[in-house]
């Protein structure tokens, strides 16, 4: 029933979110990068350079953590079942003098959890960190290159604001977009 039930939350946030989300995203992400390219086309080279290993990143972790998701909640389906299956079965277990192995058997499903739950949040993790730390080399990358052209008077100091401005709001929208974001 605990897997049934949370099996259904995810059906429904996923009909009903993440269509929108997407359309939004899409939205958002092609409104931006079109406004960087017309800012300049030399910045958003720059800005995508490190586009592709995000994609690539983010394409090897997803499955993993779909996949840790689910073993996780199986887990968690297994401990309802022990609890539902036990205390139903209560006298029986007191009258056998079974108490200690039940919760032996209780410690061991409640580590398998928590073993289970740490290397899904160590994924999460990575999911996160690892893309936002490339989103951050290249936003390094492009005030430097920027910087330089507003130095060398190529470019105005208000168009390195608004290309930042617009290459944040295009980071963030693809970061969010459910093609990649992180199962819970």
């Amino acid at each position: 029933m605990a897997r049934l039930d949370g099996d259904l939350a995810e059906v429904q946030r996923f009909g009903v979110d993440s269509g929108l989300a997407l359309a939004n995203g899409v939205l958002v992400l092609c409104g931006a990068l079109a406004l960087m390219l017309g800012l300049s086309w030399q910045l958003s080279l720059v800005a995508l350079a490190l586009l592709p290993l995000q994609v690539l990143l983010l394409t090897y972790l997803r499955p993993r953590i779909e996949r840790l998701t689910r073993d996780l909640r199986e887990r968690a389906s297994t401990i309802s079942s022990f609890f539902f299956e036990r205390l139903s079965n209560i006298k029986f277990i007191q009258s056998v003098g079974s108490e200690i192995r039940e919760a032996d058997n209780l410690h061991r499903l409640q580590d398998d959890y928590l073993v289970g739950l740490r290397r899904l949040q160590m994924f999460n993790l990575a999911s996160t960190t690892l893309p936002t730390l490339l989103t951050l080399l290249g936003t390094i990358a492009v005030f430097i290159v920027g910087g330089a052209m507003v130095i060398n008077q190529s470019m105005t100091l208000g168009t390195l604001v608004a290309f930042t401005a617009y290459l944040a709001r295009a980071t963030l929208a693809f970061l969010e977009n459910p093609c990649w974001a992180r199962s819970r």
